[in-house]
């Protein structure tokens, strides 16, 4: 038994030596996702954004909810919930942190972090951290304190330093980078050469999106949204001799 389909699916895997005779899918362990009833668990205010941002059907299916990352925290009445609710969290010892449960912060959930490096050749390439947006429920799951962490570097300089250096010995073994796109003698595109150790320098930014609206402006659906990209450097530093 487990809280998930995949907690099934790993403890299938882990106990299959106690059934021998069985494939792996085959183990007679079975899970039980938990779950909660939206309508009334969710605060209404939290639902009525909800089906303001991406509409009441979505809502309804329990789909479609990553839109709310990105509205920004100085809309009307989200940034009072979320003033009352966070203190009261830390008072019974449930606070996560910043962890954005309602109002989401979008410096926390809609930025990427992204790193220019340049590698022991002269090649250029470029790292990228998980996108809060568009990575897997598994992912948000397993690495949430970890993506929280590289959302706050832009705010502390001396992580950024660390980072930055642990970033400079860990690509390309460690930290998947990509090299820039190279041209073939014909104009054609070939594939980015592979990066070579150890990188030479690298240069730090902060890529954040959030939602344009003009005061006084309704919160607009998600397909009628328009978004802003600001870029941040961050930090610069090149590999110790």
């Amino acid at each position: 038994n487990g809280v998930a389909k995949l907690h099934g699916e790993v403890s299938r895997g882990m106990f299959n030596g106690l059934w021998p005779s069985f494939d792996t899918e085959e183990v007679p362990i079975a899970s039980v996702t938990n779950g909660v009833h939206a309508p009334t668990w969710v605060a209404r205010e939290v639902l009525e954004l909800a089906a303001r941002a991406i509409g009441r059907d979505l809502v309804e299916e329990a789909r479609g909810w990553e839109a709310i990352d990105a509205i920004p925290e100085s809309y009307s009445w989200a940034s009072g919930l979320k003033a009352w609710v966070h203190p009261t969290l830390r008072s019974l010892g449930l606070a996560q942190g910043d962890w954005p449960l309602f109002a989401p912060n979008p410096v926390l959930n809609n930025g990427v972090l992204v790193a220019e490096v340049t590698d022991a050749a002269g090649k250029p390439g470029t790292w990228t951290s998980v996108d809060w947006q568009t990575a897997s429920v598994w992912t948000k799951f397993h690495r949430f304190r970890h993506m929280n962490y590289l959302q706050r570097l832009p705010h502390n300089h001396l992580a950024a330093n660390d980072f930055a250096d642990y970033l400079l010995v860990s690509i390309p073994e460690h930290e998947s980078a990509v090299g820039s796109v190279r041209w073939g003698p014909e104009n054609q595109m070939l594939d980015p050469a592979p990066l070579e150790s150890p990188m030479r320098d690298i240069k730090l930014y902060h890529y954040r999106n959030t939602m344009l609206i003009e005061q006084g402006q309704g919160l607009p659906t998600l397909d009628q949204t328009q978004w802003s990209t600001q870029i941040r450097f961050i930090i610069r530093r090149e590999a110790k001799p």
